[in-house]
């Protein structure tokens, strides 16, 4: 039978005064982490690995809700962040000024969208809702005053953005302005609703039909006095389209 390498070493034995600082240290040591707790219980393998899996998906949620808060409403999380600020404001104790941060939150929105070239009516008609409410559950002063100067920021965006959008854009704005100027006639702020723009267009052709307060020119139906017209006759017209009426408005007629 092999000899054991160890079976040719020798060990030399301990002094007692080594034996003595080791087991000095020892209780040192021991003393300073307490006794081990009596009731201990250790977690089976696997309920461990669940127990650190569920810690990591709540730190990750938690990132996920911080991120979605700076969310836009073409972003993947915008869905997350709105659902999170309805739950939120079912608990909340002072819905009206929450309400007032939320209406803040949209045209906050709505100006980040448009430094992106986006125009996202939908936020300053959200913007309304939440103002209204607050019109309807509270007449603490403070809060109406918030309300009155978040109206009159948000009806002086539409004035101007009614003249760079396209008609439906146009449409939406036109409105929700007039919601806004509604609200603010409410806390006694009177704001003169957005006016479609109007583009002025020159005509010339023939005279296609006559009715009893129109012609027709090239397909278009032109509201004017037709006495003294013709089939036929070619006119220049002169006028402005109303998109609110979809009409068009003469300034003047000629012969060429």
């Amino acid at each position: 039978m092999d000899k054991h390498p160890f079976d040719s070493m020798e060990f030399s034995e301990l002094s007692a005064e080594a034996v003595d600082r080791i087991e000095q240290r020892v209780r040192h040591y021991a003393a300073v982490l307490g006794p081990p707790p009596r009731n201990m219980i250790r977690l089976p393998h696997t309920l461990r690995i669940a127990v650190a899996a569920c810690l990591t998906l709540l730190v990750m949620s938690v990132a996920v809700l911080q991120v979605s808060a700076n969310s836009l409403p073409d972003d993947t999380l915008y869905p997350l962040k709105r659902a999170m600020e309805d739950v939120r404001l079912e608990y909340s104790s002072d819905k009206p000024t929450y309400e007032s941060e939320l209406a803040q939150t949209r045209i906050d929105e709505f100006e980040h969208m448009l430094e992106q070239g986006k125009i996202y009516p939908q936020l300053l008609e959200d913007s309304n809702r939440h103002m209204q409410h607050i019109l309807d559950e509270t007449d603490d002063h403070l809060t109406l005053e918030r309300v009155a100067r978040l109206g009159l920021y948000q009806a002086e965006l539409i004035k101007q953005l009614v003249v760079q959008s396209n008609h439906k854009q146009q449409e939406d704005l036109l409105r929700i302005g007039q919601k806004t100027a509604d609200i603010q006639s409410q806390v006694g702020q009177e704001v003169t609703p957005p006016t479609p723009p109007s583009a002025t267009v020159v005509i010339e052709g023939p005279v296609e039909a006559i009715g009893p307060d129109f012609v027709v020119i090239y397909g278009i139906k032109i509201q004017l006095d037709p006495a003294g017209i013709n089939l036929g006759d070619t006119l220049v017209v002169e006028g402005s389209i109303d998109l609110r009426s979809n009409t068009f408005i003469v300034t003047s007629t000629d012969e060429p």
